[in-house]
């Protein structure tokens, strides 16, 4: 196929530090594969060949480093990982700058993998080319299947940081619940080291983020931190000022929310005393809405939804739930809408005794393009969400069921990870 997206050449991203001299590198990921055969995971290979790390015509795992001479060297698995294939595994590969394959080694699922080494010429250090980084492509070849929590580290993770990261087990536990109709997951892992990762280029249907803020710069670091709030180490922060974060509506895939929607996310409250923005889709200004999901809407703090009469922000449904406050803690959030009047809350898993609250005349919901997918702020408004989110999904034309929130909720709670120096 035809499924990939990029990350803008980054001097961070190539393991050189110029004169032929390699940095450590480290690059993981998790991958299930529908084909095993030459699935290409991530890539820093165009014009300027860097590096790659995919798997061969035989289904081996391998790892490949250029130079600027053409002459590459590398380390493939001795056994095809063929029977891996339809599940989920996590897959490593570890440099240490040696200028060497003997330098390499290869993890499957945490553990050291008996390796093969492979060069042609004399290698001499890595290329420090202009190329982007790819994820799920290399050259005109593509990964057929799913992937989730690309690393990239200019240092050798350990034995041990490799095992750890393997046996966090993210990935299997979030598969529980389908991701059929999963258009927008943000597990909120970044680092102060965040990076810009660019744009989703036809990544069937999911958005990836684009950062802007008046305070921040797109590779910024400000408000991008790792919080410790007893349930997680890294979640986003959002100062009820001037933090938010734009979603691309990539393709439009949005637009199937008139036939349903669902929504979830834990969140941790600072304050209780302003009306707050969570997840909403307005446009610029304010006057087209398509709906909105925060704590109540005249400052009083419970839980609210709201979906809107052909995009006109002053026309709307809504529900309110339970009153929401910063001495819960981390509360598991969910908004389920089954068109046009089944508008569900969920807290931590348990659906919400709510009252219905109308404006206007409403007789159904809408899409409109100029809305935009904004987390932290109502458009217009202001409405600036004050507090913490982590591990956030939005579904479009699926209507989440009481167990599949309680899935998600049971089996999101993260691990203590640390990603010091990874991207």
């Amino acid at each position: 196929m035809s499924d990939y997206f990029t990350i803008a050449d980054d001097s961070s991203l190539s393991p050189t530090y110029g004169g032929e001299t390699d940095k450590c590198m480290t690059v993981c990921c998790w991958i299930n594969a529908t084909d095993m055969t030459e699935f290409r995971m991530v890539s820093k290979w165009d014009n300027d060949a860097e590096w790659s790390i995919y798997t061969t015509a035989d289904d081996k795992f391998q790892i490949i480093l250029w130079d600027n001479d053409g002459h590459y060297m590398g380390r493939y698995t001795q056994s095809a990982i063929t029977s891996l294939q339809n599940q989920w595994i996590h897959l490593a590969a570890v440099y240490t700058n040696t200028e060497s394959n003997t330098g390499i080694t290869l993890y499957t699922n945490g553990y050291a993998a008996s390796s093969t080494g492979f060069s042609s010429g004399v290698y001499d250090g890595v290329t420090d080319g202009d190329d982007p980084v790819e994820i799920g492509k290399l050259g005109a070849t593509y990964g057929d299947g799913y992937m989730s929590h690309v690393r990239i580290y200019m240092r050798n993770l350990s034995a041990n940081e490799i095992l750890a990261i393997y046996s966090s087990n993210r990935v299997e536990q979030v598969d529980t619940v389908s991701t059929n109709n999963l258009v927008l997951y943000l597990p909120m892992d970044q680092d102060v080291n965040v990076k810009n990762l660019g744009s989703a280029t036809n990544l069937s249907g999911f958005v990836y983020p684009t950062y802007r803020d008046a305070g921040w710069s797109i590779i910024g670091t400000n408000n991008v931190v790792g919080i410790n709030k007893d349930r997680v180490e890294h979640a986003e922060t959002f100062d009820g000022v001037d933090d938010y974060i734009y979603i691309e509506d990539v393709n439009g895939v949005f637009s199937g929310i008139t036939n349903g929607w669902s929504w979830s996310a834990w969140v941790y409250r600072d304050q209780n005393d302003y009306t707050e923005t969570v997840f909403s889709k307005v446009n610029s200004d304010g006057s087209v809405a398509d709906f909105m999901i925060g704590m109540g809407n005249d400052g009083s703090g419970v839980c609210q939804a709201n979906v809107y009469e052909d995009g006109d922000s002053t026309i709307w449904y809504g529900v309110r739930g339970p009153d929401f406050n910063s001495a819960d803690g981390w509360v598991h959030y969910a908004v389920t809408y089954d068109p046009p009047w089944d508008l569900l809350i969920y807290t931590n898993a348990i659906r919400a005794d709510t009252t219905s609250v109308t404006n206007g005349v409403f007789t159904g919901p809408s899409y409109n393009s100029s809305a935009i997918p904004t987390i932290g702020i109502f458009n217009g408004l202001g409405l600036y969400f004050d507090g913490l989110l982590d591990d956030l999904r939005f579904y479009v034309g699926k209507v989440l069921t009481q167990p599949e929130i309680q899935t998600l909720k049971e089996n999101t709670q993260k691990p203590n990870d640390s990603d010091e120096n990874g991207y």
